[in-house]
């Protein structure tokens, strides 16, 4: 069981800030991380699939791994909840300023508590 929703979260994407990226749209044919085993990296992958957008999905085993392949040049773009991706900007220092987080959020991710089978909600 899960609690009532606690905070509301965006999925959006980061790129290099000389890149004007607003959506997946803008990235046909190029290659975008995300975290394997999260709805982005699903959404990702579903949309792809839908649109034809030749996406290469590039899956990262947790958050800093796939910003990594942002950040190391191997994807266009990271794909994640806004809060996730502002969290690692502010582990960069003053190499943050090299990021630019998307306006258009992609998707909306409730974010709850996980309770104990039998606790009371």
């Amino acid at each position: 069981a899960f609690s009532l929703t606690i905070f509301i979260a965006e999925t959006r994407l980061m790129t290099r800030g000389g890149e004007r990226v607003r959506g997946l749209l803008d990235l046909r044919g190029q290659a975008v991380a995300s975290t394997i085993g999260t709805t982005s990296i699903q959404h990702l992958a579903k949309v792809n699939e839908q649109l034809g957008l030749g996406i290469r999905i590039l899956g990262g085993l947790d958050d800093p791994e796939g910003f990594q392949l942002l950040k190391g040049g191997r994807a266009s773009a990271f794909l994640m909840d806004d809060v996730l991706l502002r969290s690692l900007l502010a582990q960069q220092g003053p190499a943050a300023d090299d990021y630019r987080i998307s306006d258009q959020a992609l998707t909306v991710e409730p974010y709850a508590i996980g309770l104990r089978k039998g606790d009371p909600q």
